[in-house]
């Protein structure tokens, strides 16, 4: 009977050094995705921006469509 006591003692403190690794190594897991993860998921966006000078005829463009050949077509 104190064999079984003592099994089950030692048994229980080893499964919550277990629980407690685990608990550590995914808390370190998350927090390693969620720091790289605006990095991975970041993108790099290329603008051109056209104004009056450059041969628009007002400052506002109302719609915008592409054509099939890839050329953008801006409706002011």
């Amino acid at each position: 009977m104190g064999f079984f006591i003592l099994y089950s003692y030692f048994y229980n403190m080893f499964s919550m050094v277990i629980w407690n690794r685990i608990k550590r190594a995914l808390f370190i897991l998350m927090s390693i995705v969620l720091f790289y993860s605006s990095e991975i998921s970041s993108q790099i966006n290329n603008f051109k921006y056209y104004s009056i000078e450059d041969g628009m005829p007002v400052s506002t463009v109302l719609t915008m469509m592409q054509d099939s050949r890839g050329y953008l077509w801006l409706g002011t």
